[in-house]
């Protein structure tokens, strides 16, 4: 039987029902596993694994099941995996030791604990107190930051991006009324920038399909910043040249790219008749004609 370590717990004399009495959770470097007591916090649960743990005073507790929780952080929900249902424990603990496996990162400075992922997103922040790092999943994403954005800024936006010598024209005739005294800004407009972005015109020679699927554009992109909900980091697209309708597939890896275009070209093939010809892009170019697959 499998041993898990809690170096600090107090033991609930009560029943199995039995439930955490703080809904926090106390980031623990002393726990083998992250635990809590609070059976409706889990997702699904395995009670067929049983084990035991081990506190301080050397006594040991029943461990009464496995599972994942859904908690909130500041990048979206996450799955914690692997949580033990220790209902004789009063706290709910998560595990340094199990974050870190997990590819977690975790940061003690000034009296913060920060969070984050393997991609150096934070999750989270925790506030010691009592010489303690506690969170409440429930309340990480209540809280708002303001944005302060000066007059000229403001209005900037609120018309189309106006670019700021006109709007201080305006103004400057005395042109409308309510507008404030507006001042050029050195800071660059992303927005503005790429709306005033041109793109080459296509050459007259350039093949255009006739029929759908006779030339079908694709490319992969990634790896993203932030995975999506279920934790993919590339996304393959497919553009028809004839009718414009793209298709998007998210991935979890590069390696999946070939077995997702296979499905794909049996799937548009099967649903409007019309054969593959050619395939355009970043993972190569395909002439099909007789062929099944490139």
């Amino acid at each position: 039987m499998e041993e898990d370590f809690l170096f600090m717990a107090t033991i609930q004399e009560m029943c199995n029902t039995a439930k955490a009495n703080d809904s926090s959770w106390l980031i623990d470097s002393g726990c083998t596993n992250h635990m809590t007591a609070d059976l409706s916090l889990f997702k699904d649960l395995d009670k067929s694994y049983l084990s035991r743990v081990r506190i301080g005073n050397g006594d040991y507790v029943k461990v009464e099941g496995k599972g994942a929780i859904e908690v909130e952080t500041l990048s979206g929900t996450k799955t914690l995996k692997n949580i033990l249902y220790v209902p004789k424990i009063n706290q709910n603990l998560v595990s340094v030791g199990q974050l870190i496996e997990s590819g977690y990162s975790i940061f003690f400075n000034d009296g913060v604990c920060d969070i984050k992922d393997k991609n150096g997103v934070l999750l989270l922040s925790a506030k010691m107190m009592n010489r303690s790092f506690n969170v409440d999943w429930k309340e990480v994403c209540l809280s708002a930051n303001t944005c302060e954005d000066n007059e000229s800024v403001l209005w900037h936006k609120r018309l189309g991006h106006f670019n700021y010598a006109t709007l201080k024209r305006i103004v400057d005739l005395q042109m409308t009324h309510g507008l404030p005294d507006i001042q050029e800004q050195k800071s660059i407009c992303e927005a503005y920038q790429l709306g005033k972005q041109t793109r080459v015109v296509f050459p007259d020679n350039a093949f255009k399909a006739l029929s759908k699927f006779q030339l079908v554009h694709t490319d992969v992109c990634g790896p993203m910043h932030n995975e999506s909900l279920n934790d993919s980091k590339y996304f393959l697209l497919f553009v028809d040249d004839y009718s414009r309708f793209c298709w998007i597939y998210f991935l979890k890896s590069k390696s999946y790219v070939f077995a997702e275009f296979v499905k794909f070209k049996a799937a548009v093939e099967l649903e409007t008749g019309n054969k593959f010809e050619d395939l355009r892009g970043r993972i190569g170019m395909c002439s099909f004609g007789t062929k099944e697959e490139c």
